[in-house]
């Protein structure tokens, strides 16, 4: 009776103390950010930057600064730069580190058309749960914007990595909603928006 307890024991100990490569991953996270596949051209964390969870609003951000809630000022944003994606100005891949980015204007409109957008609460916050073609959903807090009076809860502003063209040489696209729309425009760089970054 005791060798059979002794000899399962082994058994149990071999089971727990073997794993697969696949187990040494950990699913759905890189560099320990969680994200989704909505099926579409690359990877959307479920939370902001400086955020803990989906619903909360995280910093806010001058376009090209990765300084959290603080107004750098015309003066402090280099006017050479395009696209910061993936570089020292973009506070997604600084913080986060890894592959993580902040979206292109492309990737960020990819989002609006090729998902469904319905207006909900998440722990009592306002903000659209951004459902793809496959079902998979992630949740974009309504956190405003902090370079002047916030609405928070009424409207989301969330910057992309491209400046607009040279005509609007002070200007970078950025995400703007409401409960009734949702669209990409162009915004003054010192603005304090939200970033969500994006990962290939």
């Amino acid at each position: 009776m005791k060798k059979i307890f002794f000899t399962t024991l082994l058994l149990l100990c071999l089971a727990c103390s073997c794993s697969s490569d696949d187990d040494l991953k950990v699913n759905n996270q890189i560099n320990g950010h969680e994200y989704v596949d909505l099926g579409l051209s690359v990877k959307w964390a479920t939370c902001n930057v400086g955020a803990s969870q989906p619903s909360d609003y995280g910093n806010h951000y001058c376009w090209a600064s990765v300084t959290p809630d603080e107004f750098v000022g015309w003066d402090n944003i280099s006017h050479q730069i395009t696209k910061i994606s993936g570089s020292e100005y973009d506070v997604a891949h600084i913080d986060w580190k890894g592959t993580w980015r902040m979206p292109t204007d492309t990737e960020m409109e990819e989002l609006i058309k090729k998902c469904t957008w319905e207006w909900t609460s998440l722990n009592g916050v306002n903000g659209y749960k951004v459902i793809g073609s496959n079902g998979n959903s992630i949740f974009l807090p309504a956190a405003s914007c902090t370079h002047m009076i916030p609405e928070y809860g009424v409207n989301g502003y969330y910057w992309t990595s491209t400046r607009c063209p040279e005509e609007y040489d002070y200007d970078a696209w950025g995400l703007y909603f409401t409960e009734e729309h949702n669209l990409i425009n162009g915004w003054n760089l010192p603005n304090l928006f939200s970033v969500r970054p994006v990962s290939e």
